[in-house]
């Protein structure tokens, strides 16, 4: 049986291999960077097991991925197919160029949900950081929460990802680490900033202002070491660049004023002694909800990157 098993896969490899270079096939790298090919009759072949990495759609790439999202979501793994196939169909909203593959999109995303059933409702909330690039503008999206952030010439990787949703309350969060210079996707290494986004939602807590959801956020989380300054503010909306400075060992690194990465360093560590960052906070909120944002950068990078920071920062908008 063994034999047979083994047999089996070295003539699956021969066959996937064979496939690759069968004669009238085009060779096509789009200008995205993507890799497939097109047969003589128009179809688009790509990897046999896609390799999905948190990167915007775009109209240059939109063929290659069209595919992986439908590859991904009917064979391998149905949280990345989604999340390409929603970030295709909100991108067909502002890009006519793409009108045909956003429909397709769609109807893809109407058949997994059939398929799916009641399980339908929490894949779709945890498939709702939607990337997309328009003119140059690459757009995060969380159509679960409603909030844009705008990553211009950004990499993001996604390091935690949290959505709580009962009858009367909700809890979404993300943290990421983010490279402003980097050419390879390499979410090993460390990272430029760091984001953290949570918006909290419950039906019977009623925020008379900003202040009031600042005074929630503090009995939920605890105070923190951050030194504020007011850059913005008004009855919904506080804008504020802040420094803290925080004590550090091999077992404590930002632990309580910085997001968690899943013991990841997300800028350069010590095994002791303190580390000096700088960044922006935005609170918004709405009646029953609110949104906080945190965009980090190490001191050392403050000035070198404040003005990219600070453009994330005021890139959000949300209906709250």
């Amino acid at each position: 049986m063994k034999f047979i098993s083994i047999r089996f896969f070295l003539c699956l490899a021969a066959v996937i291999f064979l496939q690759s270079q069968m004669p009238g096939w085009l060779s096509i790298t789009d200008n995205a960077g993507n890799h497939y090919y097109v047969t003589p009759t128009g179809k688009i072949i790509t990897n046999e097991t896609p390799d999905f990495t948190y990167k915007p759609v775009s109209f240059e790439g939109i063929n290659y991925y069209l595919q992986q999202g439908e590859i991904l979501s009917q064979k391998f793994n149905k949280l990345e197919g989604l999340l390409l196939l929603k970030s295709i169909r909100y991108l067909g909203d502002i890009d006519e160029r793409i009108m045909f593959e956003s429909a397709r999109a769609a109807s893809l995303i109407t058949s997994l949900k059939n398929r799916e059933g009641d399980r339908f409702k929490k894949l779709n909330s945890n498939a709702s950081i939607l990337l997309y690039s328009f003119n140059k503008k690459t757009t995060l999206l969380n159509d679960f929460s409603n909030y844009s952030i705008n990553l211009n010439d950004t990499q993001i990787f996604i390091l935690n990802r949290a959505v709580r949703d009962d009858e009367f309350s909700s809890n979404d969060s993300f943290s990421a680490g983010l490279k402003f210079s980097a050419t390879v996707d390499d979410s090993s290494s460390e990272y430029d900033a760091v984001i953290f986004v949570s918006v909290i939602k419950n039906k019977y807590t009623k925020y008379k202002s900003v202040e009031h959801f600042r005074k929630h956020l503090v009995q939920r989380r605890g105070s923190d070491s951050f030194e504020r300054d007011t850059v913005k503010k008004e009855e919904n909306y506080l804008l504020s660049s802040f420094t803290f400075t925080k004590n550090r060992t091999k077992e404590n690194i930002l632990l309580k004023d910085a997001p968690s990465f899943k013991e990841k360093k997300t800028l350069p560590a010590e095994d002791s002694g303190k580390k000096k960052f700088a960044g922006y906070e935005v609170l918004t909120c709405g009646k029953n909800s609110g949104l906080l944002l945190q965009v980090m950068v190490s001191s050392e990078n403050s000035a070198a990157y404040d003005n990219k920071i600070k453009d994330i920062a005021l890139s959000l908008e949300t209906t709250l």
